[in-house]
């Protein structure tokens, strides 16, 4: 496996539209993994607001990862709850949490699947479309918690309430 805060599966080339999932390795490296959980967390809220439910889903499972792998774990913790929230039957309620999760199989090929449809490049290029840019938003947040926070519309008590343990 390649580092663990990365979202791809090291060898593995999925072609598709293009691209493959070697060539996002090097985007995703190039991105710091707090910027990447910013996109999707970005992405979430608008695609929510657009009421594309499923579409919300799959991008909260990719923030959901995302915040785990760096140790956000109320964040992430909050993603699989937006998740079950719409889709109680979705396949994360298998898993206590994501990181719980990440070892086994099954959701090893639904986290492969969720992530060749939403590349790097696609959440770049939707969020441009939209209107919306990420550059240098971390910077005015004092944490990546707090910046997280901030862009899942809760407040941090919301949060300590919910997922007292996380």
């Amino acid at each position: 496996m390649i580092s663990i805060r990365r979202l791809s599966v090291e060898g593995t080339s999925v072609e598709g539209k293009g691209q493959s999932l070697v060539t996002d390795q090097v985007q995703l490296s190039m991105t710091a993994p707090i910027e990447l959980l910013g996109k999707y967390l970005h992405l979430a809220r608008a695609s929510e607001r657009r009421h594309r439910p499923h579409v919300t889903d799959r991008i909260f499972f990719l923030a959901g990862i995302t915040a785990a792998r760096l140790r956000l774990n109320q964040v992430s913790a909050y993603c699989r709850f937006r998740i079950l929230e719409h889709n109680p039957h979705h396949l994360i309620r298998k898993w206590e949490s994501f990181h719980v999760a990440e070892p086994d199989e099954e959701f090893l090929h639904l986290l492969k699947q969720i992530h060749r449809r939403y590349p790097f490049e696609r959440v770049e290029h939707l969020l441009e479309t939209l209107g919306i840019s990420t550059e240098n938003e971390r910077d005015v947040y004092y944490s990546d918690q707090e910046y997280a926070v901030s862009l899942l519309e809760v407040d941090q008590d919301q949060l300590d309430r919910r997922f007292p343990g996380e």
